[in-house]
């Protein structure tokens, strides 16, 4: 085959790549009635179906399915997502902060608590885990605890204005 021909081909198969459309949303997520009618705990199971349906192997993603099964009250189903998050990748160290943030915004603070533990010590130097950590025990009161992991957050990288801006969000919700 000459080249300018492959080119071509090439061409066209790339064009027919780039115009395929992915499949159609079907299902009561297709209705627009049916978003208008239902509670917000039904759609967030949905939602998490969906999720699950769609990529069942992430373990961020699991940890997300499992937030908004915990949103919709589904809390033994979102253990259960929780775990298989954890089992599919048991280093994943962001699927453990998304899950400690769920329970500290639902203010299960053991739960928080156990889960910002796994997060900080998968990794010790992810100083996001730590800043959320401490904006869980500002919301619930303990502002000392709070206080002594934000200065040594802010210690550890105190030109980072990120981190700034983090605790100043967590702290003002």
């Amino acid at each position: 085959m000459r080249a300018d021909a492959m080119i071509c081909v090439l061409a066209l198969s790339t064009v027919t790549v780039l115009a395929a459309k992915p499949a159609p949303l079907t299902g009561p997520l297709a209705s627009p009635e049916h978003w208008a009618e239902a509670k917000a705990p039904g759609l967030l199971g949905e939602l998490a179906s969906k999720m699950k349906e769609i990529n069942s192997k992430d373990s961020r993603n699991l940890a997300r399915v499992g937030e908004l099964q915990l949103r919709a009250g589904q809390t033994a189903e979102a253990e259960k997502t929780f775990a298989a998050a954890l089992a599919s990748d048991p280093k994943d160290d962001e699927a453990c902060r998304i899950i400690a943030v769920t329970y500290r915004d639902l203010k299960m603070w053991d739960k928080a608590d156990e889960w910002f533990k796994k997060a900080t010590e998968l990794d010790p130097k992810d100083l996001d885990h730590q800043v959320e950590w401490g904006v869980s025990y500002w919301l619930r009161g303990d502002h000392k605890k709070a206080a002594e992991i934000f200065t040594k957050v802010l210690g550890a990288e105190p030109e980072t204005e990120r981190l700034y801006y983090k605790i100043g969000q967590g702290i003002g919700r």
